[in-house]
């Protein structure tokens, strides 16, 4: 296919291209742009054009990594938009550590977007699990009574007469409000253990 054939591609308004003409443009296309982003990840590297190399990176990029994910992992749009803006922030303050050159700027910065995505999964689940521990340990403090903490008190007592160290601390932990889970992180016990 010729240049003259490939620029007519790009003017068409049509999307009804076959396969092999996508598979075809996208080669060509591709091609000349993966210098241009190979230069552009140099720049970035250089503390002359630092600014202006990410905008151009950031130019380049953000619209194709936003898709990519937003398809791919089915994000929503505020997740996706998280996602960006996390990423491009945390380029931005590692730059100094990423290599000097890399083959393929698009799939080293899908790696990159992935592994922020990663990260943003792990913080959302430990918020959640903190926060619902806060919750079961409010609910508790919020049902005792005068008379509750009396019986408490009374059966911490009775736990303190059991001569296994071992079950007296798993026992005081679960008055407290601590689950099978967080009891075993404890003792460095397996949970079936507990």
């Amino acid at each position: 296919m010729s240049d003259r054939q490939t620029t007519a591609m790009i003017e068409r308004s049509e999307f009804e291209l076959s396969t092999f003409e996508l598979s075809t443009f996208n080669k060509k296309v591709m091609s000349r742009f993966k210098e241009s982003h190979i230069e552009t990840w140099k720049a970035c590297k250089n503390l002359k054009n630092k600014q202006k190399a990410f905008e151009r990176l950031y130019n380049e990029h953000c619209g194709e990594i936003y898709i990519y994910f937003r398809k791919s992992y089915k994000l929503d749009r505020d997740t996706a938009n998280d996602l960006m803006q996390d990423g491009f922030i945390s380029l931005i303050e590692k730059i100094d550590r990423l290599p000097e050159e890399v083959q393929n700027v698009r799939n080293y910065l899908i790696g990159f977007f992935k592994n922020i995505l990663r990260n943003q999964k792990k913080k959302a689940k430990t918020h959640k699990r903190i926060e619902e521990e806060i919750s079961t340990r409010q609910n508790v403090l919020d049902f005792e009574s005068p008379d509750q903490s009396i019986l408490i008190e009374e059966i911490k007592k009775r736990i303190n007469n059991i001569p296994n160290p071992l079950h007296r601390k798993v026992l005081n932990l679960t008055i407290e409000g601590y689950s099978n889970i967080d009891i075993s992180k404890e003792l460095g016990c397996d949970v079936g253990k507990v």
